[in-house]
């Protein structure tokens, strides 16, 4: 397997991703915690928007 000797690329690249991912909204609801979440679906959306068109 091939090695980097830096992960300045990588670095890079996951803080460019991080920047553009927006919190996606908690819409899903539990009643037996009386609370709300995110669901996977909207993680994954959130994902993919920030991802740039490959």
């Amino acid at each position: 397997m091939k090695m980097s000797e830096s992960i300045k690329n990588l670095a890079a690249a996951m803080y460019a991703f991080r920047k553009a991912v927006k919190q996606p909204k908690k819409d899903k609801e539990n009643p037996f915690f009386k609370s709300t979440y995110v669901a996977l679906e909207g993680v994954q959306k959130a994902i993919d928007e920030a991802l740039p068109d490959a």
